[in-house]
Formats: structure tokens, C-alpha cells, sequence
């Protein structure tokens, strides 16, 4: 299978949100090594999890908290609730875990929270699913 990356697949808005939270020296950087690696990340970015409020309906205290996840560039906001709830995450500014083709969760302190982290494959039909529909 080969993986494709279109570019158009993330807005403007995307790339910038990537560049503010890494940097200009380390956009430039991934930018170098190509155009394709800095559109999987502007995408999965602000488009690579979701969150769902399972409400007990599902145990999630084995997963690790997602409030206690470091934050890989210091010019990214703590973690909080309202970070989750409102849509404001930054995924690439932490060190959450990613896999290939499996989900990563989170729970969202003591909260019914959950954050999921889609697989970078899932990422990946996702970003040529929009373009296709462009």
C-alpha cells in the first residue's frame, strides 16, 4: 500500500497552529526533510483524536492521564480540562503517544473523558478522503 500525503488535505489555519506551537526553526526544519511529513503533522495536529465522554459506560482508569503528559515545546498551554472540551488541543505540542494502526487513549483526569488518538494510517485515509472530496 502507498501512503499519500496530499498537501491541501489541511488548511492554512493548520499549518500556521503547527508553526506557532513548534517553532520557525522547527517548521523550517521538517519542512527540509519534505512537504509530506509536515502535512501529516499540520493534520493530525488539530484532526488526529477526538474526544468522547464514555459517562460509565466503560472503565477508563487503567489508561494514562492525559493531564500528566509533558509538553515538548514551552510555549505550549498546561494541559487542563477545558483544553479537551473546547477543542484547543495542540496534539503535536506534547509527548502523546502515537501508533501506526492502533488507538491510543487518555483519560482526561478524574473526568468521563476520554481522548482518542487515531492511528497515523486512520490519519491518512482521512487526509485523502478530504482531498478526494475537494
Amino acid at each position: 500500500m502507498v501512503a499519500c500525503y496530499p498537501l491541501f488535505s489541511q488548511t492554512s489555519e493548520d499549518l500556521a497552529a503547527l508553526q506557532e506551537i513548534i517553532g520557525n526553526e522547527h517548521y523550517q526544519e521538517i519542512q527540509s526533510k519534505g512537504q509530506e511529513r509536515l502535512a501529516l503533522m499540520a493534520y493530525m495536529n488539530r484532526h488526529g483524536y477526538y474526544v468522547s465522554d464514555v459517562q460509565g459506560l466503560k472503565d477508563i482508569s487503567g489508561h494514562p492521564d492525559a493531564l500528566e503528559v509533558q509538553k515538548k515545546y514551552s510555549n505550549a498551554e498546561d494541559l487542563n480540562d477545558g483544553i479537551f472540551t473546547n477543542g484547543e488541543l495542540d496534539l503535536m505540542a506534547y509527548s502523546f503517544r502515537f501508533h501506526e494502526t492502533d488507538f491510543t487513549y487518555y483519560r482526561i483526569g478524574n473526568s468521563t473523558m476520554l481522548l482518542v488518538i487515531l492511528p497515523r494510517q486512520e490519519v491518512l485515509k482521512q487526509m485523502n478522503s478530504n482531498s478526494d472530496a475537494e
